[in-house]
């Protein structure tokens, strides 16, 4: 497995997500995404054996897609939290961190949403569902790993 520090582009569409979704406050976002950077690269210090500092992104808020139109943006928002879950856990004890119980929590809430949605419109009849990971879900291959 290979570690990379997520893009200030990911960074912000996920703090800015939460924004929208009323998870944090804009007053939080710099925080928060600071938190986010500081977890992710303390693991990939720790898969490399580095003592690297925290880039220093700058939060700005960006446009989600939540128009209503789709339910696809929520996906996005799951796949990109997914890419810095697995960029954030080669440390021992990363899944106990605040940034990552939170965005955990934030992205099982997009996730039932989202395969919600799926039904309501007709792309999937429900059965076993819950059992589906996100990149088997209809338009996964429309997603972005990273931005």
């Amino acid at each position: 497995m290979s570690a990379f520090i997520i893009s200030e582009a990911t960074a912000n569409m996920i703090v800015s997500s939460m924004i929208e979704m009323a998870i944090i406050d804009q007053v939080e976002a710099q925080g928060f995404l600071s938190m986010m950077i500081a977890v992710n690269t303390k693991s990939v210090n720790t898969r490399y054996n580095e003592s690297d500092a925290a880039p220093d992104y700058c939060f700005s808020r960006v446009n989600c897609g939540f128009d209503g139109s789709t339910a696809k943006p929520l996906l996005q928002i799951v796949t990109l939290i997914d890419c810095f879950n697995y960029q954030s856990c080669e440390f021992e004890g990363y899944e106990n961190t605040l940034v990552v119980s939170t965005l955990q929590s934030y992205r099982d809430d997009l996730l039932a949403s989202y395969k919600e949605w799926l039904v309501n419109n007709k792309y999937h009849n429900g059965i076993g569902l819950d059992d589906v990971s996100p990149s088997s879900l209809p338009f996964a291959n429309e997603m972005q790993w990273d931005l």
